[in-house]
């Protein structure tokens, strides 16, 4: 979570501005999302399959050229076998292009093409003898002669903070070798001609403009703002110009497409786009959901207005050409409109089966992520009558909304549903999520944020307060610290993100920052550090190598917890070395830990289609859903108690098994590298463990709230405090005030 002045009164304007109006009875204005003259179907490419997985593509010389990485199974040393073949793009011929030999288990990063037919590929090994991983760039002719190899970390500066992101051969300049951090220019012996390095900022994608030139994206990393494309001078070792793309982020590194109807093409999450450089003008041209696509990582550009790329069905993976749909093909259904800032796969996925299966709706996507402030973006949609129909709402301010009447209550729709019911879903879960007896939005999934601490420092009590808290921090030697982030703002940014709704009152619009308990906060915070570690030139790495030490010897006192599974239970209480106390962040009630519910969903009260929204929300709820997907490593814990159940058992298992939904479930066991030197491994969860996060469960009666302007407001008052430059009272009144007059504006 990020916390800044500019984005917080940004934030704080429109979510004004949209309750003022919303109360006021605005006119609904909808937008209505027509996608279906940027549809295209899929239509497979008949020819003998390929061994393995289909990993790039890429399209040069009127043919295909597909890489491929294939497990080898039943054999004593098994791995990857890398497999590189040239496709004609009619599926009509196909030869294998033999790579050579000495690197076995390699795995191809990136290749491509000149246009006499030479081949540049970035391939990766482990190799056992050193104990490194060995990076290559190998350009060979078309029948598979070596024209020269070299280790990427001589010839590439830091080559091993990085990795390459895009490839691309210019005629005139060489080989265009884009890392994370530079673009080299490397001549036709392998030596590197020049280097453009690019600060605070992530570079990805290499492509040929219709121009002539080629680009490359430009991601900020130290500071917010939309992806920019950016010419490459190979002659002059720069980059030039400022395209901005209607993207906040990167989505892979082979975003960049060539076109013949624009400069270039670009995929984001929803789709790709048509770029033209002349007035920086974006047309959608292909949406995803529409085309029943997953995601367009091994897309690429065929020509005559086609698309390449794969047809993925389980771990089977073909080449397939996507090709656009005449819009009076396209059936009438009712359009729900679903508004995300990200959406998982596995949702994806269900969007593109309900599309398909259902006869009155289709579902259209509304990708927020491709906006600067995504939030901001949000709201302003809200202001304009432009609301989603399903609103996707993590990291989204969720009590404000409901509280103004944003949100439809789930109850109703779950009493009339023959399938799901409340009773289906865990207690605590439910409890948590529900508002006066009302269900305005419910998830798959869920993790735990708590605080955790050796039970013999922090006591055995399910919860504190700031009171209990600034004793112990009292107490303590002058070197040992409260976290190991344990700046001033590092403390105050962590207990107020998390803990802010436990000083706000929305439905009475009342706030209580002057209150004992937030004075308390402060002095805690106050008790930090004045720079960070970093800051007073310390190393990461020598921080990550003391992070374990400080814990188990006691002069760490505390650490955050993301629960994503019960065995990360174990793996905590192994960090402390003795048993722990999942005590939470302090609060005056002692109940401080917090569900974060993993793509939590709601209907648009004003929606014209609730039934539809309805029919697809029940989905992600239903015990097929959450029964296939619990086994992703990132999916989180079910909200339904029969497939929490299967959950539970998968992490206690000590034998193989496949459960009713075919996921073969193997007995919990990984390795952790503590950086201190330390190994230890993990193994099925004991039933004291089991115990223990059953405890920590029941005990968990919030949801992580978010509304940056309040964390704004703190944030900044705190500051002069900490300075010195005001007092405790007078600071917390400054914050009283200037919450309440907020909270009473959006009330």
């Amino acid at each position: 979570m990020k916390t800044g002045l500019k984005k917080g009164c940004a934030c704080l304007l429109a979510v004004t501005m949209i309750v003022s109006l919303y109360a006021c009875g605005k006119q609904e204005q909808k937008e209505e999302l027509d996608t279906k003259n940027i549809t295209f179907r899929e239509e497979m490419i008949e020819m003998e399959k390929l061994p393995g997985n289909i990993s790039g593509i890429v399209v040069e010389n009127e043919k295909a050229y597909v890489s491929t990485f294939e497990r080898e199974k039943d054999k004593e040393d098994s791995g990857v076998k890398q497999h590189l073949f040239e496709v004609a793009l009619d599926g009509s011929a196909q030869k294998e292009i033999t790579l050579p030999e000495g690197h076995d288990k390699a795995t191809l990063q990136q290749f491509c093409l000149s246009d006499n037919g030479s081949i540049y590929y970035v391939e990766s090994f482990y190799d056992e003898t050193s104990d490194t991983l060995q990076n290559y760039l190998t350009a060979i002719d078309g029948d598979g002669n070596i024209l020269y190899q070299q280790e990427l970390n001589k010839i590439v500066e830091k080559y091993s903070d990085s990795y390459v992101s895009g490839m691309a051969y210019d005629e005139k300049n060489g080989l265009l070798l884009l890392t994370s951090n530079a673009c080299y220019v490397i001549d036709d012996k392998g030596s590197v001609k020049n280097t453009i390095h690019q600060a605070g900022a992530y570079l990805a994608g290499l492509v040929e403009g219709r121009d002539g030139n080629f680009y490359c994206g430009v991601e900020k990393t130290e500071a917010e703002g939309m992806v920019e494309v950016k010419q490459i001078q190979a002659e002059s070792g720069n980059l030039t110009g400022e395209h901005p793309l209607n993207i906040s982020y990167v989505v892979n590194d082979n975003f960049l497409l060539k076109s013949d109807d624009y400069d270039f093409y670009y995929a984001d999450e929803a789709g790709i786009k048509g770029y033209d450089l002349t007035n920086n003008q974006i047309e959608p041209v292909m949406d995803f959901v529409a085309s029943d696509i997953l995601d367009g990582y091994n897309i690429c550009y065929m020509g005559d207005h086609v698309f390449l790329g794969t047809s993925q069905t389980g771990e089977d993976s073909r080449l397939a050409k996507f090709v656009k749909v005449d819009p009076s093909e396209i059936e009438n259904k009712e359009v729900i409109t679903l508004g995300a800032m990200y959406l998982e796969d596995s949702i994806k996925k269900e969007i593109l089966d309900f599309n398909r299966t259902n006869d009155t709706y289709r579902i259209v996507y509304k990708d927020y992520s491709s906006s600067e402030n995504p939030i901001t973006k949000m709201n302003v949609d809200i202001l304009s009558g432009n609301v989603p129909d399903i609103l996707c709402l993590s990291d989204l301010p969720v009590e404000l909304y409901a509280a103004k009447g944003l949100l439809e209550d789930l109850t109703p729709y779950m009493e009339k549903d023959e399938e799901i019911k409340k009773e289906d879903f865990l207690e605590p879960v439910l409890n948590a999520v529900t508002t006066d007896g009302k269900l305005y939005y419910m998830a798959a999934s869920f993790d735990i944020l708590t605080v955790m601490g050796a039970a013999d420092v922090v006591g055995t009590d399910t919860g504190w307060t700031f009171g209990d808290l600034k004793k112990l921090a009292a107490d303590k030697d002058e070197d040992t610290k409260i976290f190991l982030d344990n700046t001033k703002n590092d403390l105050l940014e962590n207990f107020i993100s998390y803990g802010y709704n436990d000083f706000v009152d929305w439905e009475k619009g009342s706030c209580s920052f002057d209150s004992e308990e937030f004075k308390d906060l402060l002095e805690i915070c106050n008790m930090g550090d004045e720079n960070s570690a970093k800051e007073q030139g310390s190393q990461s790495t020598e921080e990550d190598s003391t992070y374990v030490s400080e814990i188990k010897n006691g002069k760490t006192l505390l650490v955050h917890g993301m629960l994503m599974s019960m065995s990360e239970y174990q793996s905590y209480r192994m960090l402390f070395g003795k048993e722990v106390n999942c005590i939470g962040f302090p609060c005056e009630d002692k109940k401080g830990s917090y569900f974060y519910m993993n793509d939590s969903v709601g209907i648009y009260s004003k929606s014209k289609v609730k039934d539809g929204a309805w029919e697809f929300i029940r989905t992600l709820l239903t015990k097929e859903y959450q029964g296939k997907n619990y086994t992703s490593f990132f999916a989180g814990m079910p909200t339904r108690k029969d497939c929490f159940s299967m959950f539970e058992k998968a992490q206690t298992t000590t034998k193989e098994y496949a459960d009713e939904f075919g996921n073969e479930i193997v007995p919990v066991e990984y390795v952790v590298d503590m950086y201190s030197g330390e190994i230890v491994s993990g193994k099925p969860v004991s039933e004291e463990d089991v115990a223990a996060f059953h405890s920590l469960l029941e005990n968990t009666t919030k949801v992580i709230g978010l509304d940056d302007a309040i964390i704004d407001i703190v944030m900044g008052e705190a500051a002069g405090y900490f300075a010195g430059d005001k007092s405790l009272d007078e600071t917390a009144e400054i914050i009283q005030n200037r919450a309440s007059t907020y909270v009473n504006e959006i009330k």
